[in-house]
């Protein structure tokens, strides 16, 4: 190879080189543009996760605050109602045939009006705590559990349902200490004064049953009073005054409170005979009695004193016993579940969430 041959060579090579380098750096520059960009993109898209994050939070815990003023208010306004109720399923025998205001003038004749409001600080208490966790976690299970993409109808209750059901069963197991004393304290002025000396250390043996009235309740109520809701509002023209709302909310929540109490007798009832000190006296009185009904509960009440299991207690007092008292229970579940719900709606305006339903 002579000398022009292999300066022409180093001269090819040298360009090609200083391509190769001119590309490199250009590949260099533009990966280094990219990651750039992308930490640029990475760190508002972390924040905006954050804000959503918090976001979140507070909508779930405004909800939960709405939930527990409405749960306070209702319940505490139903006591009286709570009080006779429940003496007509402790004691039967005496209330048989018996009207739901003259088991409250009879119980205000012999015991002071003061009878009326046994179990108030327990009510307050505990349905306060109750309603927060209730509602807080529906919504927060909602919004885990039903995605936006879930349009089917039947899936997309099927998923409130379950969100529901958890809700409460995490609120009934905060409840279930309050609800014993409450019927303990109705159930007799001895009790009342706190003669059940074993009260604390069985405070959650009436766990299962509080799960058999509260969560059946949620379930059907809450379901009833979201579709109810939606459907009423959409007959609505936009404009309609403000009375039309509140009747949509009203009769929203008597459709609920109408449901939740069939579904939740039972449990109540059960919830009722375990919480009983009276089981051997009731015994004793019921077998005079001419009452199935009556010696069917006298029966489930000694059984209980026994440590039979809620399935046993049920098979005993058979389906007219489970009932016992639902007459009774539909007013005070209605004032409860008005109160509550339109409460918990109004509540939750105030803090700026949307009414259910809308």
């Amino acid at each position: 190879m002579n000398v022009p041959d292999t300066v022409n060579l180093i001269t090819t090579s040298t360009a090609a080189a200083a391509a190769v380098a001119a590309s490199t750096t250009q590949n260099v520059e533009v990966v280094t543009t990219a990651i750039s960009a992308t930490a640029a993109s990475t760190i508002p898209t972390q924040a905006a996760a954050a804000a959503s994050w918090t976001t979140l939070a507070g909508l779930r815990l405004k909800a939960g605050a709405a939930g527990g003023v409405g749960a306070c208010l209702s319940h505490v306004g139903g006591v009286p109602f709570d009080v006779v109720k429940t003496r007509m399923q402790q004691e039967p025998e005496k209330w048989s045939g018996s009207t739901l205001v003259n088991v409250a003038q009879e119980l205000v004749e012999t015991e002071g009006v003061s009878a009326l409001t046994l179990g108030l600080r327990e009510t307050a208490t505990g349905y306060f705590i109750q309603g927060a966790l209730k509602y807080g976690l529906y919504e927060a299970f909602k919004g885990a559990l039903v995605p936006t993409t879930v349009t089917a109808p039947l899936v997309r209750v099927t998923l409130f349902a379950l969100s529901a059901a958890a809700a409460e069963f995490v609120g009934a197991t905060a409840l279930c200490q309050f609800e014993a004393a409450r019927i303990r304290a109705v159930a007799s002025a001895d009790t009342a004064k706190g003669e059940d000396s074993n009260g604390d250390d069985d405070a959650f043996s009436s766990l299962t049953a509080v799960y058999a009235r509260q969560v059946p309740y949620t379930v059907t109520s809450l379901l009833t009073y979201e579709q109810l809701t939606s459907v009423l509002y959409h007959t609505l023209a936009p404009d309609a005054p403000p009375a039309a709302f509140i009747g949509v909310r009203v009769a929203s929540a008597a459709g609920a409170a109408f449901i939740g109490a069939i579904t939740s007798q039972p449990g109540d009832t059960l919830l009722t005979i375990i919480n009983s000190r009276t089981g051997d006296s009731h015994a004793k009185n019921g077998s005079k009695s001419s009452s199935d009904i009556v010696q069917r509960v006298a029966q489930a009440e000694a059984a209980r004193a026994r440590g039979a299991s809620l399935v046993e207690l049920a098979s005993i007092l058979k389906f007219n016993g489970l009932f016992l008292g639902l007459r009774a229970r539909f007013p005070h579940v209605l004032s409860i579940v008005l109160v509550q719900l339109v409460v918990y709606d109004s509540v939750r305006e105030l803090l700026g969430l949307s009414a259910t339903g809308r």
